[in-house]
């Protein structure tokens, strides 16, 4: 039960951290010009 709790709070975390850091190359694009 543990695991079926764990899965979708990992995964959530996962997109989170990704959107963030993609969010971030954008950010520093944008202040380079790019």
């Amino acid at each position: 039960m543990e695991l079926l709790h764990s899965i979708p709070s990992f995964l959530v975390a996962i997109i989170v951290l990704v959107t963030v850091h993609e969010f971030g190359h954008f950010y520093v694009a944008r202040l380079c010009g790019v």
